[in-house]
């Protein structure tokens, strides 16, 4: 094996424990989680849309139009997020009721972009899935393990 395999592999071992832990069914570290991404993206906007505009060569305008859309996504799968409402399905049972609203996410979620406008397929993706509290991997190229 050679080093970005095995450290492909550690990677892959870590997110699968982190997803065997259910560390992401905790809301408040999805919501950092979430936050983390959006504060990330923003501090660096300029090498992102510079990024974006070389990548997907499209104008400097249009590039920021589309981290601009992702960050208004990311803060939507943030702003869904609600404590109260995440308390009261939890306690449903113990209170005799019936949770019909209850919804469990897949542990794992493996995320392979678009090519058209990549940045925002699979960061939209990433938010959906880390709201929801999965563990995500994303595949960036061609990757061989």
């Amino acid at each position: 094996m050679t080093t970005s395999t095995t450290s492909l592999a550690a990677v892959v071992a870590q997110v699968k424990a982190t997803a065997t832990e259910n560390r992401l069914r905790d809301l408040w570290h999805r919501k950092k989680q979430l936050l983390s991404l959006h504060r990330l993206l923003t501090q660096n906007a300029g090498d992102v849309t510079q990024a974006l505009s070389t990548d997907d060569e499209i104008s400097q305008a249009e590039a920021q139009h589309v981290l601009a859309v992702t960050l208004l996504e990311i803060r939507h799968h943030y702003d869904s997020l609600n404590l109260n409402k995440e308390l009261e399905s939890e306690y449903r049972m113990k209170w005799g009721k019936d949770n019909e609203e209850r919804r469990i996410c897949a542990p794992l979620v493996y995320i392979s972009g678009r090519s058209f406008n990549f940045f925002h397929s699979v960061l939209s993706a990433l938010a959906a899935a880390t709201a929801a509290g999965s563990c995500c991997l994303i595949k960036v190229g061609k990757v061989r393990m």
